[in-house]
Order: structure tokens, then sequence, then C-alpha cells
């Protein structure tokens, strides 16, 4: 395996601990980050291993296109991944919204940050079942 792909595995490992400590400290908005964290890295690592290197944080429509499309089975990884994609923002920064301000510490739940690690954790594991990692 290449070392540059077992570099960003080994950063979704540390994300998934930094997610499982900061979940402890109930911290669930920075769980929520780190958990989306480890997912990305992960999945940025098997893309990698097809030579394709992304440098964007929205990564589920290539994996979508590279692995999906010819391995429906996939699919449920990709719906993950689109999840954790929807709170890499909004679980760092205070928004203002029509409704006022999003407050990610007022708003993220320990259910949430759990769920949400939950499909990291999957994410992650089955990157490296793929991997052979």
């Amino acid at each position: 395996m290449d070392e540059k792909i077992k570099k960003w595995l080994k950063r979704a490992e540390r994300d998934l601990k930094a997610a499982e400590i900061l979940m402890n400290a109930q911290l669930y908005a920075d769980a929520v980050y780190h958990a989306h964290q480890a997912a990305e890295k992960a999945i940025k690592a098997m893309l990698l291993s097809v030579g394709l290197e992304i440098k964007e944080h929205k990564i589920s429509g290539y994996f979508y296109d590279e692995f999906v499309v010819n391995n429906p089975e996939m699919e449920e990884i990709y719906d993950m991944l689109v999840e954790l994609e929807k709170h890499w923002l909004k679980s760092r920064y205070p928004l203002e919204t029509s409704k006022g301000i999003w407050d990610p510490d007022e708003n993220y739940t320990e259910e949430l940050a759990m769920k949400l690690l939950s499909y990291a954790k999957k994410i992650v594991g089955f990157v490296k079942d793929q991997l052979n990692y």
C-alpha cells in the first residue's frame, strides 16, 4: 500500500479518536466535526488508491462516480458520507440563518453526535477493509 494512503488512514483513525474523546467531554459539535474529518480522510485514501487526489471537502460525488456506480452495495456508505458532509461547516461555526443564529454548541445533541460518529466509524472501517489496512 502506498505510503500516502497509509498516512491518510492514520489521520482518519486519529480523528475518530478525537471525536470519541470530545463525545466523552460532551462537546458534541466538535465531535461531529472530527467524525466528518475521519470519514473524509478515509474516503480520500480510497480515492487515492485509484489515482484520484481530491483537495475538496465535499467528496461524496467523487466516491459515487468512482465506486458506487459499479458497486451498488456501497450505497449505504455513500449515504452516510452525504449525511456527514452536511455537518462539516455547521458543526464548526455560528451561522446566520433566516431563523436566527445557528449555534453548534446549542444544536448538536448527544443522540445526533452519536449517530454521526457511528457513521464515521462504519466508513473508516469499510475503507480499511477495502484497502486491506
